[in-house]
């Protein structure tokens, strides 16, 4: 997907006037660690110049300056559960994820079909162009697999990604917009709905204790234990 590194902060001018070239005007500071969000920063065309004059933090330099991007018109987060052993990787499975603002993840949905219920022209996109490249005799999985290699990772491993309206009008897809070698929240979702009744969604959110509601740890369990309803609260709640 489109996203510019930038060493320094003279670099990001003609990075924001290249997509500016593609009809874009409105973009994203991306730095190379952060967590669930928290290293993006948007910025408009106009204020491009003003950040080009300012040099990077001591923070940012020490990770290698930042990435800009386009700010896309996102309209499906989802990610790509991997494992990886033995040198060789697997597809655990798709999870649509739950993200806010700018790119702040919230939680997880797991349907009983991943496509279903969604709109149609987004579902058929998903099922015949995105989806199939993630397999894991693929190309796309095996460069993930040989980069992984490089510091000898083995184990759980995350792709991040979405479909955005371009703005042409046409679908198109962010195949990689983040990698997590790590056990990610998906996966925590993915490894939950190994629990929910057959037939049933489950949603996993990230909440603060204030959002919570009287009635979200009263979990309804069938006769076989597995959750058909109502919430269950995985965590001590722990007043901030």
């Amino acid at each position: 997907g489109p996203s510019t590194p930038c060493g320094e902060a003279r670099d990001l001018l003609p990075a924001a006037e290249r997509y500016q070239g593609e009809g874009y005007e409105d973009f994203l500071l991306k730095r190379a660690y952060s967590t669930a969000g928290s290293g993006l920063v948007p910025i408009r065309a106009a204020e491009v110049s003003a950040r080009a004059g300012q040099p990077f933090s001591e923070g940012v330099q020490q990770e290698g300056g930042l990435l800009l991007e386009p700010r896309h018109q996102r309209l499906f987060d989802f990610s790509v559960q991997y494992r990886i052993e033995q040198g060789r990787i697997r597809l655990v499975g798709f999870v649509e994820q739950i993200v806010h603002g700018v790119g702040r993840y919230r939680g997880a949905l797991c349907r009983t079909k991943f496509c279903r219920g969604l709109d149609p022209e987004l579902a058929h996109y998903l099922m015949a162009d995105c989806l199939p490249l993630y397999a894991e005799d693929g190309a796309l999985a095996a460069d993930v697999a040989s980069w992984a290699g490089q510091t000898n990772y083995e184990g759980p491993l995350g792709i991040d990604a979405y479909v955005y309206r371009h703005p042409s009008g046409a679908l198109a897809l962010r195949a990689i917009c983040e990698i997590n070698p790590r056990h990610t929240m998906g996966l925590v979702a993915w490894e939950l709905k190994r629990r929910i009744a057959q037939g049933r969604d489950l949603r996993f959110n990230l909440l603060k204790v204030e959002e919570l509601r009287p009635d979200d740890d009263q979990p309804e369990v069938d006769a076989s234990g597995r959750l058909r309803g109502g919430s269950l609260v995985l965590t001590e709640v722990t007043p901030t």
